[in-house]
């Protein structure tokens, strides 16, 4: 359980051979390429010109995924229990690339274009259409054909909207023309809708006059009435509407292809790794070199895969990754039960190197942590049955499968927990207990700081350890040991101090020792300072920091509280169900109800603060005291597939 080994190569081959290597080393996945002119200025040697095959790719791309969410809508859609248990498809890259290769996507392409255009088309004229026959609803019952409006003569007949509102203005400023005749149409809303009539001679100024009056001019076009013209509009949304049916036909009979086309898209999108993972090689006229990381396990694969495509037409130079380079990539090597748990550590940091796998160590303190915040058989039951039937019979994609198994072992900490507390969904069922959460508070709170303290003591021993593998012995006992002495004394003279019954020897030993810790912190806490005054300053300040361990002790008093809050919120819930159920049969209906809603919700909240403050404790208060972090992840040369799972050996038939 540590972090894996790895080999740093440096590799040449003929540039003939590249693209076949990349395919080749694709199907081997356990590579990490880095840039081979990372660590020279000036270089003379070029990336590979792929420009151009990298904008083709990302274009077509984009119309392979955009013909995916044009398809989806209309593809049948599973129950969420349906689609758990059937999971996603496989396919190995052999059978990706022979889809890549075979498939005439092209033709598909030009008939969903097209078929979008014309329900675009189609959805823009119904859209158009509804709008004019909104804007002549009013006057549905006017009787006037369109032609006789603006028509050429002695007399212009116009139609309008004025505003209710201005209605009486508008009427006294026309009053006085003679030849302005006004009439009104149809009242809808705030609105008025008139017709004027007037002497063309006068149009100018009458267009002007009305203008400032606050009529606004309706610019109909067409003939015939305006309930002739609606009922050509709803004709066209209806001729429209079987335009839209016909296309929406069209795509479904097109829904099977969605099965290629994720495929292709997931071929393409490793296309696309093989042709961007080149920028980091160096190219000659001839060769080709390229640098980056292998485990050392995967050693003979890695150099067997080269064989096969270069045969003996290739140097290789293959050397254990420098210890304390920063650029080694990162990969874990735990067993079952610890992997389940590196989200933790990968959600914080990877580790460097030179530093350790920190998950084997968190491991036992969060599963411990998590429980106490959980604490009940009931919810530890229930989040053991449903993650083991998940696990059982649901096909989860890895990261999802590996979410799922953490919390199937943390829930026999929620149940262990739930047994010392003696709680069963909040006290429905009276259990022995070895805590009674509902006195002994204080007890509760003494063992959360106790855990505390051996969590952040345990922290700063993995530091001591470091430092001691590193040949750093004197390191471990300044920075670890003088903590200790000082922090340990003054835990046990305080103690003694306010407990009967500790022997004075122990408190005077314990006061001397917190003494000679404190010294010796004020001493070599900034041993690197180059006077002798910066050392005591900075040692004074190092020593300042013991403040920070009282907060984080304190931080351990969230153990007891969450508990608490969880059994209090599970008793409250009964309570209020035992209320219900006094109300007869309708009481029994609402109780029961409220008895799987109310506590379901308890164990969501419940396992979310659990999981949260558990990682909090993890990164502030443990992760403290020793890990630094911060390190390169190992990147697999395949990409993270979107639609479908990548395996090995051959997959799913199309």
């Amino acid at each position: 359980m540590a972090i894996e080994k790895m080999k740093r190569f440096q590799l040449y081959i003929f540039d003939k051979d590249r693209k076949p290597l990349l395919k080749r080393l694709q199907q081997f996945q356990n590579v990490h390429f880095v840039d081979v002119r990372r660590n020279i200025e000036d270089d003379t040697r070029k990336a590979p010109e792929v420009n151009d095959e990298i904008l083709f790719n990302q274009e077509t791309i984009s119309k392979v995924e955009w013909m995916i969410h044009f398809l989806e809508p209309l593809e049948e859609k599973k129950g969420m229990l349906q689609d758990l248990k059937e999971g996603v498809p496989s396919y190995s890259l052999s059978q990706m690339n022979e889809i890549q290769q075979q498939y005439n996507w092209n033709p598909l392409y030009e008939e969903l274009n097209a078929s979008n255009e014309r329900t675009e088309q189609a959805k823009a004229k119904i859209a158009q259409d509804k709008a004019e026959i909104s804007e002549r609803k009013p006057l549905t019952d006017v009787n006037v054909p369109m032609e006789n409006l603006n028509h050429p003569g002695r007399i212009t007949t116009q139609w309008g909207v004025i505003s209710l509102q201005m209605k009486e203005e508008f009427e006294n400023a026309l009053k006085d023309e003679n030849y302005l005749v006004v009439e009104t149409l149809a009242e809808h809303g705030r609105d008025q809708y008139v017709q004027v009539a007037y002497l063309t001679e006068d149009k100018e100024r009458m267009e002007e006059l009305l203008r400032r009056e606050g009529f606004q001019p309706l610019t109909y076009s067409g003939k015939g009435t305006v309930q002739n013209q609606i009922r050509g509009f709803e004709t066209s949304i209806h001729e429209n509407e079987k335009v839209l049916e016909r296309e929406e036909a069209f795509r479904k009979e097109r829904v099977p292809e969605l099965k290629k086309l994720r495929v292709l898209y997931e071929a393409l999108e490793n296309e696309r790794l093989r042709l961007e993972a080149q920028s980091n090689f160096g190219v000659t006229t001839y060769t080709t070199e390229i640098e980056g990381y292998i485990p050392a396990s995967e050693e003979a694969h890695f150099t067997r895969a080269i064989e096969e495509v270069a045969g003996d037409s290739f140097a290789i130079d293959l050397v254990d990754a420098d210890r304390n380079s920063p650029e080694v990539p990162i990969r874990l090597k735990n067993n079952k039960v610890v992997k389940a748990f590196e989200s933790v550590t990968n959600m914080y940091a990877m580790p460097h190197y030179n530093e350790i796998d920190p998950t084997p160590l968190l491991m036992p303190f969060y599963w411990f942590f998590f429980g106490m915040m959980g604490a009940d058989i009931g919810y530890g039951l229930i989040l053991l049955i449903g993650t083991a039937l998940a696990l059982k019979f649901f096909n989860l994609r890895p990261a999802m499968r590996s979410f799922v198994q953490f919390f199937f072992y943390l829930s026999f900490a929620v149940i262990f927990w739930g047994v010392i507390y003696g709680s069963f969904l909040g006290g429905l069922i009276p259990l022995p207990f070895l805590i009674d959460m509902n006195s002994d508070f204080m007890l509760m709170l003494i063992l959360s700081v106790a855990f505390g303290a051996v969590h952040l003591f345990f922290g700063m021993a993995v530091k001591a350890y470091m430092s001691i593998r590193d040949g750093n012995f004197m390191d471990a006992v300044y920075d670890v040991f003088l903590w200790y002495l000082a922090l340990v004394g003054a835990i046990v003279w305080l103690m003694s101090s306010f407990l009967p019954g500790i022997p004075a020897i122990v408190g005077t030993i314990a006061k001397y020792a917190m003494i000679i810790g404190m010294v010796g912190i004020i001493l070599f806490g900034a041993r690197n300072s180059e006077s002798i005054m910066g050392r005591l300053v900075g040692g004074l300040y190092e020593l300042y920091g013991i403040s920070s361990y009282i907060g984080d002790f304190v931080s351990y008093s969230r153990l007891m509280a969450l508990g608490l809050s969880s059994g209090f919120i599970g008793v409250a819930v009964n309570m209020i169900v035992s209320m219900l159920f006094d109300a007869g049969i309708i009481g029994y209906i609402f109780g029961f109800v409220v008895f799987i809603g109310f506590h379901l919700f308890n164990l969501f909240l419940t396992m979310l603060s659990g999981y949260v403050h558990t990682a909090r404790l993890t990164y502030v208060e443990f992760f403290g005291k020793f890990y630094e972090g911060g390190g390169v992840r190992f990147k697999p040369f395949i990409s993270e597939p979107k639609y479908i799972d990548i395996t090995p050996q051959e997959g799913t038939k199309l």
